[in-house]
């Protein structure tokens, strides 16, 4: 699936599936100019294979997961919301809420948007 208008391609893949399907929902609305797929977990490196170097919203970051990943935004089960590309990683927040995870998109497409 090509791109929006330039936009970034995001892959939301954590559990649960409720949460990840409204996680997509949200970001489909917030982000218009973005492509937004919803995947199952074990689908992420298929999902990556189709759009390597796109945005990855997930649980857990296997080492498939960062070699293809253009950015990660992990939803650990402690709370903490982190952001991570390439050599560099950074925590957004200590809670796991919708503001949290939506800054934590908007960091990683910033430095997505920064290696175009």
């Amino acid at each position: 699936m090509p791109r929006r208008n330039g936009g970034l391609r995001i892959i939301i893949a954590n559990e649960p599936r409720s949460y990840r399907d409204a996680l997509a929902g949200v970001l489909e609305q917030a982000r218009p100019c973005d492509s937004v797929i919803s995947v199952d977990p074990g689908q992420i490196e298929h999902a990556l294979r189709q759009w390597p170097g796109a945005l990855v919203v997930c649980s857990e970051v296997s080492t498939v997961v960062d070699q293809l990943v253009g950015a990660c935004v992990r939803l650990g089960d402690d709370g903490e919301v982190a952001v991570s590309s390439a050599a560099e990683a950074e925590v957004i927040a200590h809670r796991v809420d919708l503001d949290a995870v939506l800054d934590a998109v908007d960091a990683a497409g910033t430095r997505l948007a920064h290696l175009r």
